[in-house]
């Protein structure tokens, strides 16, 4: 059953680098006996291969024909009023069996989304080292009773049992090339489905092919204007792009229209915590080229909005990048706090320890400079201040009042070298 799966999967999936294509049904002419061959199921004999006969064939190469004339395979033409009749029935005159075994596709994919996003709300940090693990036997079970539901859709109707197992697969972060050619396979034989096409963008982004993950987030926002997610994608992939761009007009361009699709998308959806935390990464990146603390303290207020979201609570980077939007605030025992969710959220991830370790290494410094009377500790005072002087008057406010939050701080309290590692 696996097998004919797999070789129906390999003869029908893209090329490594190639973008997504519609998939003809036609067969290459020439054959004596030209047919319709169908997706092969993996609970059937084999293909389905329906002869026709000349004049059969003469109409339909010719509609065939136009369609192709109508369609290009770098850019999807769209009818939207097709679009949204076939999104809403989801099927093609479906029975009442098609009915049913779709919708338990539905909850069954539902379920496994849940558990990945909520897996913390029903067990403790201790266990984040078998996140991966749990998620993947949750994937295992629920391809396991999707299997019975294949048979019992037409041939018509059968690619959305492979969207559903494609979007399954894509949860799982163990069975990545797995999930990234069912993707593939997916998207041809169901072009106008737009999750099929942010799942696809998703893996090409882990790829770390960033274009064409544009590509594939551009085409479900054409077939889903009322979506914001993939508005959210591509300025996330926008910001991946920014480090590897040397030209700096381009970088400039990138970068504005970066933040301008994230304000745009909290500006949609402002309830949505993907939104707001995606806002608060793109004002990060623009803080580092325009120091202005207004960016900042922007930033802090968007991942304020985000944390009231339960999914992102149990995701990792975004308390790490939380935390350093604190620190660049002066907030370093808030900063602290989120490096630490944040190592404990996903223990293998080594970025919250050593930005931890940096933080109280400075943090030690400066108690020591600020308790310290004896001449050495003047003197490198005085050092301080004159590097402080030496930056640049829009940033000189800001930096001054971090400094006299520190001292405030460790002028109250009494605290040595010793304690602040411990911190």
């Amino acid at each position: 059953m696996e097998s004919a799966t797999e070789k129906n999967l390999s003869s029908f999936c893209m090329s490594d680098g190639d973008e997504p294509e519609l998939y003809s049904m036609l067969p290459p002419s020439g054959s004596r006996h030209r047919c319709f061959t169908l997706p092969s199921s993996p609970f059937g004999d084999g293909p389905e291969e329906l002869k026709m006969d000349d004049a059969c064939i003469k109409t339909a190469t010719t509609k065939a024909r136009r369609r192709r004339k109508k369609a290009s395979n770098s850019l999807l033409q769209i009818d939207q009023e097709n679009v949204a009749a076939s999104l809403k029935s989801g099927l093609y005159r479906p029975s009442k069996e098609e009915t049913m075994a779709f919708s338990q596709l539905q909850d069954l994919h539902n379920r496994a989304v849940k558990f990945r996003d909520y897996y913390f709300e029903h067990f403790p940090t201790d266990r984040a080292s078998r996140r991966v693990r749990d998620i993947s036997d949750i994937v295992t079970g629920t391809l396991d009773k999707m299997a019975p539901l294949g048979g019992i859709f037409s041939p018509r109707n059968l690619s959305w049992y492979f969207a559903y197992r494609a979007l399954c697969l894509s949860i799982d972060a163990v069975r990545t090339k797995e999930a990234h050619e069912e993707l593939q396979f997916a998207v041809r034989h169901l072009a106008h489905f737009p999750r099929l096409w942010i799942a696809l963008g998703e893996s090409f982004w882990e790829q770390g092919n960033i274009y064409t993950a544009i590509s594939c987030f551009e085409k479900a926002s054409m077939l889903d204007r009322t979506s914001v997610l993939p508005i959210i994608n591509i300025s996330c992939s926008l910001r991946l792009l920014l480090a590897g761009e040397k030209d700096i007009t381009e970088k400039c361009r990138m970068l504005m229209k970066m933040v301008a699709m994230a304000r745009y998308a909290v500006k949609q959806c402002p309830d949505l915590g993907d939104a707001w935390y995606n806002l608060g990464n793109a004002l990060l990146v623009y803080f580092n080229v325009k120091t202005n603390r207004d960016l900042i303290l922007e930033a802090l207020v968007s991942f304020e909005r985000a944390e009231k979201c339960k999914v992102l609570q149990g995701k990792a980077e975004f308390h790490y990048n939380y935390g350093i939007s604190h620190l660049l605030c002066g907030n370093y025992q808030e900063a602290l706090d989120m490096w630490k969710l944040a190592d404990a959220l996903e223990p293998d991830w080594s970025s919250p320890k050593k930005k931890t370790e940096e933080l109280v290494k400075y943090l030690s410094f400066v108690s020591d400079l600020v308790s310290g009377k004896d001449r050495v500790s003047l003197e490198r005072r005085i050092v301080l201040c004159r590097s402080i002087r030496s930056i640049c008057y829009s940033f000189l406010t800001f930096r001054v009042s971090m400094v006299r939050n520190l001292v405030r701080v460790f002028q109250s309290v009494d605290v040595s070298t010793e304690g602040q590692a411990a911190r």
